[in-house]
């Protein structure tokens, strides 16, 4: 009785120790993202979605801490933009 409870101890241990090794590789990454996000609009600018694109981006940014840039891929009523 008392062997299975010190290999539960140790199984315990090990995991602990496990997870708080992997939580501070984690930590030491760089911060995401590190390149500028890119909206794609599959509509030409100056419409609504470009405008509700435009005011996202900008909330994003904020948010992010990162430029968010819109970029409006326009023609066969966005099939251009939804084939890549």
């Amino acid at each position: 009785m008392t062997r299975l409870r010190t290999l539960r101890r140790l199984a315990t241990i090990a995991v602990t120790a496990a997870c708080l090794g992997a939580s501070s590789i984690a930590l030491a990454q760089t911060a995401y993202p590190t390149k500028p996000i890119r909206l794609v609009v599959p509509f030409p600018p100056g419409g609504p979605t470009d405008i509700f694109a435009r005011n996202y981006g900008n909330g994003l940014s904020k948010l992010l801490n990162q430029p968010v840039i819109v970029d409006n891929k326009a023609g066969a009523s966005g099939a251009i933009e939804r084939s890549r």
